[in-house]
């Protein structure tokens, strides 16, 4: 929609230049008009599905307010509209016009409306947020650590289900696959996605508070996949990060099945079937699930989309490179690789 509003647009500066060119003539009155009239179609399409009205569409909005309005005041003021015709100045004023509708624009072409695809399961899905407290760790602030999580589940049944506990890569946040985690709650699962105070990009607590990315770890990332970092710093970075991440997920899925174990257990605890737990993620989410499900005796199974194995990695100082283990992986994992994740291995 965004690149078909530019295109028409960009058309419509265009024919009428061409026209008043031939015609020597600037013809101010119509133009008003014309822009009187965008604003009104535009307003009719954020009425209807066709324009979903976001942060996307505020400054093409703004925009055609702002030029409908002030054509609208010349219109009815009285005074002469019909300007001489300057040849130069005209074609100057198209082209500024043509760059400010493709700047509004950028939004929209940026983040390009869609249409999330519907659950193919039975089950109606329930949302939940939950922090989770570490009281064993310290944060640099003085405080306890603690774990922003959100569950996915099915709505008003009366069984149990598989737990599917998701972490997303460097920056990631628990929102950013909604749809995968609607999915898999309406065909019976349940699903709960982690932040990571510090390593996502955001995160807010269940009270409100919100966390935006350290800046320090945003350097150790850069620096990390910089030339200069050597094997050894690249190691014990990697070492650094995924203690972080290591834990938060074991808090995770301690808590949880501390929860489900309490009486008169409530939602979504009550439909988790401890039996039954698998871990996925993508990137830096997927080693920590790797990580994780080597670990503990009660992973039944991991998912790993596009995750370096930062578990069975050590540094070789005689080397000074960093080499793979070679032990054996005793739990079923579905590897899902991408060309620069073959590439990096």
């Amino acid at each position: 929609m965004g690149k078909l509003l530019l295109f028409i647009m960009i058309l419509f500066e265009v024919t009428f230049a061409v026209a008043c060119i031939i015609k020597r003539s600037s013809h101010d009155r119509v133009k008003n008009i014309a822009r009187i009239v965008a604003f009104i179609l535009f307003a009719i399409l954020c009425a209807t599905p066709i324009i979903e009205l976001s942060f996307r569409w505020y400054a093409l909005g703004a925009l055609l307010i702002i030029i409908a309005l002030k054509g609208l005041y010349q219109i009815t003021n009285g005074k002469k509209i019909e300007k001489p015709f300057k040849k130069r100045k005209f074609i100057l004023g198209a082209v500024l016009s043509c760059i400010i509708f493709f700047l509004v624009l950028v939004p929209v072409l940026l983040f390009p409306q869609y249409t999330t695809p519907k659950p193919t399961g039975d089950y109606a899905v329930a949302t939940a947020d939950y922090t989770y407290i570490d009281k064993s760790r310290i944060d640099e602030n003085g405080a306890n650590s603690y774990v922003n999580v959100s569950f996915w589940y099915p709505e008003n049944v009366n069984e149990t289900f598989p737990l599917v506990v998701f972490d997303h890569g460097a920056f990631g946040v628990r929102e950013s696959n909604h749809s995968i985690y609607l999915e898999l709650a309406s065909n019976g699962y349940v699903v709960c996605s982690i932040d990571h105070p510090g390593q996502s990009f955001y995160t807010k607590s269940k009270s409100g508070v919100v966390t935006y990315v350290n800046k320090n770890f945003l350097k150790e990332v850069n620096y990390g996949n910089s030339e200069s970092c050597t094997a050894v710093e690249a190691y014990d970075l990697i070492q650094k990060w995924m203690k972080v991440r290591t834990t938060d997920m074991n808090l995770t899925i301690d808590t949880i099945l501390s929860n489900v174990n309490k009486e008169n257990v409530g939602l979504p605890y009550s439909l988790i079937n401890t039996e039954k737990i698998g871990l996925f993620g993508h990137s830096m989410g997927a080693a920590t699930s790797v990580w994780v499900g080597g670990e503990r005796s009660d992973i039944d199974a991991v998912i790993n989309i596009d995750g370096p194995y930062f578990s069975e990695i050590y540094y070789d100082s005689s080397a000074d490179e960093i080499r793979a283990l070679e032990r054996e992986y005793d739990k079923p994992i579905l590897n899902i690789y991408s060309d620069q994740v073959w590439r990096q291995l």
